[in-house]
């Protein structure tokens, strides 16, 4: 049945019988081409009132969408959420498609019509491309690119996930298409040539390029990427004195798979992290006082503010790295350490609050996480003291009665002196704001008073002789220029709060003009004028009731804690193709580096407080900000979340190594080793304990049938060729095995050379020709097995694991260790590249990554808070309660703190010591006092 020009439709059975068997030997024969018996559900005709649909069995109608001016060409578009037949209508005067819903729960009573959009000129005919999932209309260009009067065509293509036009491609002038067909084969990717072909009833025929749509929005992505690893590098420059430190965070990033994947796939995630890694890498080069020019805080700041505004456009964490920024620009100073430490305790009481509301326990981790922090900030003030100034004491007395004044005069000058402001039960006017805010320079002069009496403050008077403090070393010297809260009338901090503060959120209210341009939005009321559709206020809070009351679970998802160890990493692409091959693209990180990163973080965070490094400090805070507040969100988060917090990550662990390099103390020698052996064993440990493991998560909360828990190999084969390469992967081994132990018999230098690695680099050449020559064998079964319980598998590849960490622990030359790192690091990129490539290999082979952790299966699910989120008012007595009773147990740490630091100086001027122990192991003599290696980071002024 011929529908409309150029659409045929072949519908009914044809039969059973001889007559099946007749029609079925014309196809076989020829005397059928171009046809096939397929059974179908139903069949969709385009007719000149609209969709028709058919029973194919019986050709009866089983239901019609009417659309204006008929239909003129259609597609049947798969992968996008449900099944759609994209169908072109209208008129020269109004063009449209329309996407019609043919699956899913909506389409159980028959198809709906999801509605229409517009179209720059009548479209004819429709192509879909499954591999690019991008839908291609024929139609009219509009007039502006026609020639002559004539209108020509044009080949639109629209994005089905937000069914918007965005490219065409005009074809030659006169060109009449008569036909076209998608030369496209996306079960065979070599072969595929991603072309549209156009024929003119002449036998002209036009070529149009389909498959390069998305380098339009991959390609800055890439960008970001790469420009992400130059900042890091320089970031690294800025922060550290050696070049080797800079060195390693390059090649690093180079191999880290979360951070190639995110570069690649088209997510924002890559865009909000390039932004936050250049505003550190501004602002690290004013705070250290690396970049010392005259105007470099005056200019740098805005820069800062304008990076972090784009980082926030891009995505709210951002937020989280402003807050870092602030808190690192506070703890340079006395006075910033106050405020810092009164923020915290404010955060934890509200954030406390929100997290424990309406629940029986609630995110207590989070609770308690935040707690300590808190109080950890306060005993770090207490032992690393910096002095006070004149300009900190006065800004601080003067400070609240100037918030009082501004709102007073304020207030007044806007005649709203009486107006009530609610604030949750409460509600106050302008003048007791102001008359509160004029009270606090007395209570903060009666706490300087009280700190003196205690000996503490800038009241307080020195230690006299015999005192008890004479023992204590004196505070750190005081912040200088722009970073000392008082200088300069207070005018520079003014101006770095503002750049960190306010100029971000113009940035992220200006990147919404777009926005507000289309659609009847508002950026607020009046603006644009006549738009009278949604807010930007009304968007945000829109946007955050959704993140806040999602309860649904995902089985990609997993909690803050699982991020670092790579335990979840998130399907971003899995297709089949011909040949039993199939592609994938796991957002995985590099094992190596991940875990390694974590002993780096824990190091670096403890030397950021013994040698006192702001730049250590940088790491350590960074990494926290960007990882911690995700243990507030519990619903179901994603390991993509981790990515702002790896160029922390990648620093720290570059600087670990760094420190190998150049000589470890003993204890951070032991840690790295020890670090290490774990990870060796780690995969196959986790196989071993996977049950317990399962209790531990709960897996069956959130899939009570998991057929994780337990871990089976559902049919394992051998077959000749998976034998040989077997056999081959473990004589790579022994002889890898050899290798070593013959380099430590000999013990030649630091690192190998380049004689010792001749029988390395000849045996992987001969290992891979024989396993080239191996994958051409036969997959003939030699053994079959059924329902493999793991445990045992397990525990026989644990053994030489075992081996492997004990060899490890018995390292002794830092410098090879180093280097078997790097080794690690890209043999673990090249072996899972094609993980996080789509590099199409055999199924089986696909399927074999999910293996090596059992968290990795798709069956090992982690729950997810699925309880409703009730509202919660920060201004009401359980969230004020919380805020003082924690501020009265940091005054409580702080008085204790402070006992305990001068009992270890009474305490080492007893022994007569006269400071820390000097520092031992391998590399000493390079160490400082406070250990570490010499001119290694850059600790800037007022450290």
């Amino acid at each position: 049945t011929r529908a409309t020009p150029g659409a045929s439709v072949l519908f009914g059975s044809p039969g059973s019988g001889d007559t099946r068997t007749a029609v079925d030997e014309a196809i076989a024969d020829g005397r059928l081409p171009g046809v096939a018996i397929v059974d179908l559900p139903r069949v969709a005709v385009a007719t000149s009132s609209g969709v028709t649909f058919i029973d194919p069995a019986t050709a009866d109608t089983t239901s019609t969408i009417a659309l204006d001016g008929g239909a003129h060409g259609m597609a049947y578009v798969t992968g996008i959420e449900d099944t759609q037949l994209y169908v072109t209508a209208g008129s020269d005067e109004d063009p449209t498609y329309h996407v019609l819903k043919v699956s899913g729960d909506d389409a159980a009573n028959g198809p709906i019509d999801r509605g229409s959009h517009p179209l720059p000129g009548l479209g004819s005919r429709v192509a879909y491309d499954e591999a690019t999932q991008q839908v291609h209309i024929l139609g009219r260009a509009p007039p502006s690119e026609s020639a002559g009067g004539t209108q020509r065509w044009t080949v639109y293509v629209v994005e089905p996930h937000a069914n918007a036009v965005y490219a065409d491609a005009v074809l030659p002038e006169d060109f009449e298409p008569a036909a076209w067909a998608m030369d496209v084969e996306p079960q065979y990717q070599t072969d595929d040539r991603q072309e549209l072909l156009v024929f003119d009833g002449d036998g002209t025929s036009a070529s149009i390029d389909v498959g390069s749509h998305a380098f339009a929005w991959r390609l800055p992505g890439v960008i970001a990427g790469v420009l992400t690893a130059v900042f890091l590098y320089l970031l690294a420059r800025i922060l550290f004195a050696r070049r080797s430190v800079a060195l390693a965070v390059a090649g690093l990033t180079v191999v880290e798979g979360m951070l190639f994947v995110q570069s690649r796939i088209g997510m924002n995630d890559v865009y909000v992290g390039l932004f936050i890694v250049a505003a550190y890498t501004v602002f690290a080069a004013i705070w250290t006082g690396w970049w010392r020019g005259r105007g470099a805080f005056w200019i740098g700041m805005p820069i800062i503010g304008l990076l972090l505004g784009l980082a926030l456009a891009s995505k709210w964490v951002a937020a989280y790295a402003i807050g870092a920024l602030v808190l690192l620009l506070l703890v340079r100073s006395a006075l910033g350490r106050v405020i810092a430490i009164l923020g915290l305790i404010a955060i934890t009481g509200a954030l406390g609050y929100l997290a424990m509301a309406g629940q029986s326990f609630g995110n207590l981790p989070f609770l308690v996480i935040m707690i300590a922090l808190t109080l950890l900030a306060v005993v770090v003030a207490v032992f690393h003291p910096i002095a006070w100034t004149d300009e900190e004491m006065w800004l601080a007395l003067i400070a609240p009665t100037g918030v009082g004044a501004l709102l007073f005069f304020g207030a007044l000058a806007l005649g709203r002196l009486d107006s009530e402001i609610v604030l949750g039960p409460v509600s106050v006017t302008p003048l007791l704001a102001a008359i509160a805010a004029s009270v606090g320079s007395l209570v903060v002069y009666g706490a300087l008073r009280v700190g003196a009496w205690l000996g503490y403050g800038p009241l307080a008077a020195p230690p006299g002789p015999g005192s008890p403090g004479r023992s204590l070393e004196p505070p750190g010297p005081a912040a200088t220029g722009w970073l000392r809260p008082g200088w300069a009338f207070g005018i520079p901090i003014a101006w770095a709060a503002l750049s960190l503060v306010a100029i971000p959120l113009v940035v992220y209210v200006v990147s919404y003009l777009p926005w507000a341009a289309i659609e009847n939005h508002r950026l607020w009321d009046g603006y644009p004028a006549g738009h009278a559709g949604q807010t930007l206020i009304e968007l945000t809070r829109q946007m955050y009731d959704y993140h806040n009351g999602l309860t649904s679970p995902h089985p990609a998802s997993s909690p803050w804690w699982a991020f670092p160890f790579d335990l979840k990493p998130v399907w971003f692409y899995q297709e089949g193709f011909a040949g039993s091959t199939s592609a994938a693209i796991y957002d995985s990180g590099n094992l190596v580096i991940w875990w390694l990163g974590v002993a780096a973080l824990v190091f670096v965070s403890i030397m950021a407080y013994r040698r006192r490094s702001p730049a250590l400090a940088l790491i350590a805070i960074g990494f926290a900000a960007q990882w911690v507040p995700w243990a507030r969100i519990d619903r179901a988060a994603f390991q993509y979340h981790y990515y702002t917090s790896l160029p922390f990550l990648v620093l720290a662990l570059a600087y670990l190594l760094a420190e190998l390099w150049h000589g470890p103390s003993r204890r951070t020698w032991m840690w790295i080793r020890i670090a290490a052996a774990v990870a060796v064993i780690a995969p196959a440990a986790m196989w071993l304990f996977s049950r317990p493991l399962c209790a531990l998560v709960g897996v069956t909360i959130a899939n009570p049938s998991s057929q994780a828990c337990p871990a089976v190999i559902p049919d394992f084969v051998l077959t000749v060729r998976s034998l040989a390469v077997l056999g081959l992967l473990v004589a790579g081994g022994i002889l890898l095995w050899m290798w070593m132990t013959r380099l430590q018999a000999t013990d030649r230098g630091d690192v190998p050379d380049r004689a010792s690695m001749v029988p390395l680099v000849g045996g992987a050449i001969a290992l891979a020709f024989g396993i080239g020559i191996a994958s051409l064998l036969g997959e003939t079964p030699i053994l079959t097995w059924r329902g493999i319980p793991v445990e045992p598998i397990a525990l026989i590849v644990l053994l030489p694991l075992l081996y492997l960490a004990g060899q490890v622990i018995a390292a002794r030359d830092a410098r090879r260790f180093v280097v078997g790192i790097g080794v690690a690091v890209v043999a673990w990129f090249v072996i899972w590249y094609p993980n996080i490539s789509a590099l199409p290999l055999p199924s089986t082979v696909v399927n074999a990554y999910q293996g090596f952790l059992p968290t990795y299966l798709y069956a090992f699910q982690f729950p997810v808070n699925t309880a409703a989120r009730p509202a919660a008012p920060l201004i009401s007595p359980i969230p004020i309660a919380l805020t003082l009773a924690l501020g009265l147990t940091c005054l409580v740490v702080a008085y204790s703190a402070s006992v305990w630091r001068l009992a270890l100086a009474d305490s080492r001027n007893d022994r007569g010591s006269g400071g820390p122990p000097a520092p031992s192991g391998p590399g000493a003599s390079a160490m400082s006092a406070e250990g570490g290696v010499d001119g290694l980071a850059r600790t800037g002024g007022g450290a």
